[in-house]
């Protein structure tokens, strides 16, 4: 149990930093996109009527007097009443969600897929350094086919997709409440599913007819 623990937080962690490499040139790239030009000259516009600029350093921020304090609250106050401000901000949230799923997405099939591929035994990272082996209900290799099962539909569906889909019902509008109590059974029958079955099968491993062994 420790050991898949430890193998689970390694993976998941090189997953994250995988994520965080490839996002950073997509944001990058973002940056030139339409909706977040218009969306940054609106809010320039804006500020400069209060005579202000949103492009300041945090030292320039801490400079600012009592005055100019005043003008960066009320230019703020007007950008989250201006409905045009509004929406450019909106739409330039949900692009960031998208590029960071996206960035996920290409990190979990590296981790879950590349790599047990290239190690040909269905090994991650973390499972090759705690040795760790996936196999299926014989004991045997897993094939390729079952490997992509359990990684894209089992992993990168189910258990990362739902939560990103449960986030968008929560954050905006409309499923708050269905998105919280979807999350929270997701969690639940994962953490049942490891702790009560004997060979602590998560919900990809029953969906693959897999489970995790010593080597």
């Amino acid at each position: 149990m420790l050991r898949r623990i430890g193998a689970f937080l390694i993976d998941f962690i090189l997953t994250i930093l995988v994520a965080l490499l490839v996002s950073v040139p997509a944001k990058a790239i973002m940056s030139y996109n339409p909706t977040v030009s218009k969306m940054d000259s609106t809010f320039e516009s804006i500020a400069a009527k209060h005579g202000i600029s949103l492009n300041i350093t945090t030292e320039e921020f801490n400079a600012f007097t009592e005055e100019q304090n005043r003008a960066w609250e009320d230019t703020f106050t007007e950008i989250s009443e201006n409905e045009e401000a509004a929406a450019l901000y909106d739409r330039y949230v949900r692009l960031s969600i998208i590029i960071t799923y996206v960035s996920l997405v290409i990190a979990v099939l590296l981790s879950e897929v590349v790599v047990p591929l290239f190690f040909r035994n269905a090994q991650t990272v973390g499972k090759r350094l705690l040795k760790l082996v996936v196999v299926n209900r014989d004991s045997d290799p897993i094939s390729l086919a079952t490997l992509l099962v359990r990684s894209i539909f089992g992993k990168l569906l189910i258990e990362y997709g739902l939560p990103v889909f449960f986030y968008f019902g929560i954050v905006f509008g409309g499923g708050h409440s269905f998105g919280f109590i979807g999350f929270m059974m997701l969690v639940v029958a994962q953490i049942m599913c490891v702790l009560l079955t004997k060979d602590r099968r998560a919900i990809h491993d029953f969906l693959a007819s897999t489970c995790v062994a010593k080597v």
